[in-house]
């Protein structure tokens, strides 16, 4: 793959302040200018890095959104609409003919394997991918009407497959691991929701089909604390029970692609009026607070979306889409946008670069990139030099704070699974960062 550049620093936000959470951008910038309407995708490779996807490109750029790194993707997948990342590598899922297909890349980002992942004469593709551990899932429809998820090794070979056969065009956009240990896929039959629960067997726990008028492209789910789930069908929310029958259904007034969540807020980004917007929710889908890109982006002809989220270690998240430019809209080309909302990084407030960002503490907004820690890759103990820690935090893969330990010189990482973590320390009044390797 060839390194590349960027294109420069865009954007003017319009925040609606529906309630008092307020939804900050550190920054909004422009990638590419390009002439293919295709899935913007990005994920997460380490405490300040990322990866996206816009067609055939790639782009890296670290956590003040300066670009790393850019260029033409080798690995033979069409059609890109799943993304995904660990210590294992970097998986892209999508085409090859009509078949659905994963490919493998390593932290150079070339192609390790590439694989189809169904022998079928016609299909949609691998939509959906989550990593769990060694294994990997993913979702996503064969012969149209036939959704499915495949278990994988790491060397792409299938361990099982489970069908769900329908009536009409179906898909599965996204599947979670739930709190029981179980797995949740969920996506479309025809215009109606879909959602199966199943083990790691592949074997169906239960299924939801309604007729639900939907006429939706793209599936997030997300499970309360109470088991219960909440799936966002683009323009409608419906909640199930933990055991898959339907509470309640309402309606959306924008377009939703991804969600982010963080401290029991749900952050969901898409379109809005045909501008990219983000808006947030609590966990009881009460409204919070909403903002759209407006500056440079045409309405007609496609306007603008985000598409894809990733999230940041220590806060916030960044997201990918493409917006129509309003300058040069005859030119059928289609800007890349990314940007970072809330976390760390940044000091300013949206369109204004003289004010200091409102904080709540006293910890100073600099990350030190790393400090020392050892083992690396760690079994058992990992061993931190750092003096002074006032506070120690452990993140998954994707962001997700999965133990607040004891400040200590030693922690114990026993019961940690296989896989990429990252270890935020607070000490001195500043916050400090690293990125460790768990493998037992």
């Amino acid at each position: 793959m060839k390194k590349g550049l960027f294109l420069g620093l865009i954007g003017v936000i319009s925040s609606i302040a529906l309630c008092g959470q307020r939804i900050d951008t550190n920054w909004v910038k422009q990638y590419d200018r390009v002439s293919l309407f295709s899935n913007g995708l990005v994920t997460t490779l380490g405490a300040d890095s990322y990866f996206a996807l816009y067609g055939d490109k790639y782009y890296t750029f670290n956590d003040n959104g300066d670009s790393t790194g850019a260029g033409a993707a080798d690995y033979n997948i069409g059609r890109h609409q799943a993304l995904a990342s660990n210590s294992n590598g970097i998986y892209v899922g999508g085409t090859i003919g009509r078949k659905p297909a994963l490919a493998k890349l390593d932290a150079n980002f070339d192609t390790v394997w590439t694989k189809t992942v169904y022998e079928t004469g016609s299909t949609r593709g691998v939509a959906s991918i989550l990593l769990e551990g060694n294994d990997i899932y993913v979702g996503g429809s064969v012969n149209s009407r036939t959704p499915f998820v495949s278990k994988l090794d790491q060397m792409g070979d299938t361990v099982w497959t489970m069908g769900v056969p329908q009536s009409s065009f179906s898909e599965f956009s996204s599947i979670i691991k739930l709190n029981d240990g179980n797995f949740l896929a969920s996506g479309n039959w025809d215009d109606y929701p879909l959602a199966v629960k199943f083990d790691s067997n592949g074997d169906t726990i239960w299924t939801y089909n309604e007729v639900v008028f939907i006429s939706f492209n793209k599936m997030n789910a997300i499970e309360r604390a109470n088991g219960e789930l909440i799936l966002i069908a683009q323009t409608k929310v419906i909640i199930l029970d933990a055991n898959g029958k339907e509470k309640s259904v309402t309606d959306l007034e924008d377009n939703i692609w991804d969600t982010h969540v963080e401290n029991d807020t749900i952050y969901m980004v898409g379109s809005k009026d045909n501008m990219p917007y983000v808006e947030t929710r609590t966990m009881n889908f009460d409204s919070l607070t909403s903002l759209r890109l407006t500056e440079n982006i045409s309405a007609v002809n496609g306007g603008g979306i985000f598409q894809s989220t990733a999230a940041c270690v220590g806060g916030g998240f960044v997201t990918v889409g493409r917006a129509r430019d309003s300058v040069n809209i005859t030119a059928n080309t289609w800007n890349v946008k990314l940007a970072r909302i809330n976390g760390s990084s940044g000091t300013t407030n949206p369109g204004d670069t003289t004010k200091p960002k409102d904080t709540t503490t006293v910890v100073e907004a600099i990350i030190q990139p790393k400090f020392s820690i050892y083992p690396n890759p760690a079994n058992d103990v990992l061993n931190i030099d750092l003096e002074g820690i006032s506070e120690l935090n452990i993140y998954n893969s994707v962001g997700q704070e999965i133990a607040l330990v004891q400040p200590a010189k030693q922690v114990d990482v026993a019961e940690l699974e296989n896989g990429i973590y990252f270890i935020q320390a607070i000490a001195n009044n500043k916050v400090y960062q690293e990125t460790i390797v768990i493998r037992h």
